[in-house]
Formats: C-alpha cells, structure tokens, sequence
C-alpha cells in the first residue's frame, strides 16, 4: 500500500515515511517546507499559500494513482482544513487529530505539549468536542522541534530547553496524560517515558489503523 506522508518539514516527514514503511506500507516523502522556521511563516498566512500548496501536492499524487495521505504534522493539520481537502480530491487523509479526538474520552484532564500556539488550541478545541468536561493544560515551544530537526541527542535535548522540569511539574500536577501534539516528539518519547509512569498519547498506531496498516 502506498501512501503519501505530508509534513511540515524534512524531519518529521521522513518521521512519517518510516512509520509507514515499518508497518509494511511505502511512504512518498512530500514535505511542504524545506525548514521549521519556513513551515512556521507558512502556517501562519507567511509567504506562498499553504493549502494551495497541499492542494497541489495531493492533486499530483492522486493523478498517480495513490489516493492514501497521512499527515504527520499537527501545525499543517491545525492550519489547513484537512477534511474539506480530502471532501474536494477524494482522498483519504488521516491526520494525528482523529486519534485525539478518541483517546480524549478515556480521560478527564489531559496536558497537550506542542509546537505552537496554533497547535495547542487545535488540539484543545478538539478534545474538547469529544468530552466536554475535560480539562486540559498545554505547552507549546517551536524551540524543541528546531532541535529534534538538527538531530540533537534525544537526552541532551530534554535536559537543555527544559522538558526534565515540564515533566516533574506534569507528575506533580493532577494532569492523568501527556498528548504527543506534535509528530516530531515521538523523537523523545523513550527519554519522557523515563521522567513519568503516566500514560503517553502517541496518534502514531491509530492512524497506521485508519489507513488499514
């Protein structure tokens, strides 16, 4: 099965691409932009249109014959529609967003960790639609995405902008999870499972389940 893994940058694409290919599909590897920095103006209405862009390259693949797309970025599904593109191509596109949306009814108060803002309350308006009485808190620092993209150590990452002190302030909270709410965290994850025994969200195994993987 092939599928197109779009995102926002070369890293977390690639991210995408390996997840897909270690459960048996073939990724396409289609970042929107060649840099975080360059995904983050783009998202924010800065520089060449963002969706036209997605438009074109879903258009191109489907031409091809491949009508699968995961979307391995919460910032690119938090900007640009997903739905109504995959309503107007035809296409199936699974993004991290449906897996949040289920998982949110197993909890009453969550903490999103993100890469922005934009994220942090795409990700909230979500879970929120799914259980109305959840509580949540969020963190959003485009400075940990930079990292994992320069292929830091995953440790060193951790210990340099802060997460040791996030986490022991999310075991102290009465927060009962972490949400992954963004696609390159999943680059830590083995050094956050080491500061918490709380559950931690990964949308990773419910989109690979959407698309029949």
């Amino acid at each position: 099965m092939k599928v197109v893994v779009l995102a926002g940058a070369p890293v977390d694409t690639q991210m995408g691409v390996d997840l897909i290919e270690t459960n048996g599909g073939v990724g396409i590897y289609k970042p929107t932009a060649n840099t975080p920095d360059e995904q983050r103006l783009l998202q924010y209405g800065i520089g060449e249109g963002l969706k036209e862009r997605v438009v074109e390259i879903l258009s191109s693949e489907k031409a091809l014959g491949n009508e699968k797309a995961m979307v391995y970025c919460n910032s690119l599904s938090a900007a640009v529609d997903m739905v109504e593109i995959a309503e107007e191509l035809k296409m199936q596109i699974v993004t991290p967003f449906d897996a949040y949306f289920e998982y949110a009814k197993d909890y009453n108060k969550i903490f999103v960790m993100a890469a922005n803002a934009q994220s942090t309350a795409k990700i909230e308006e979500i879970i929120l639609k799914s259980n109305p009485d959840l509580i949540s808190s969020t963190f959003g620092y485009h400075g940990l995405v930079v990292a994992i993209e320069n292929k830091e150590e995953p440790a060193e990452i951790v210990e340099r902008l802060g997460i040791v002190e996030l986490m022991d302030w999310f075991n102290k909270s009465d927060m009962e999870a972490l949400i992954l709410g963004c696609t390159h965290f999943p680059y830590i994850i083995e050094e956050l499972k080491k500061l918490t025994d709380k559950p931690i969200i990964d949308p990773a195994k419910y989109m690979l389940n959407q698309l029949g993987l």
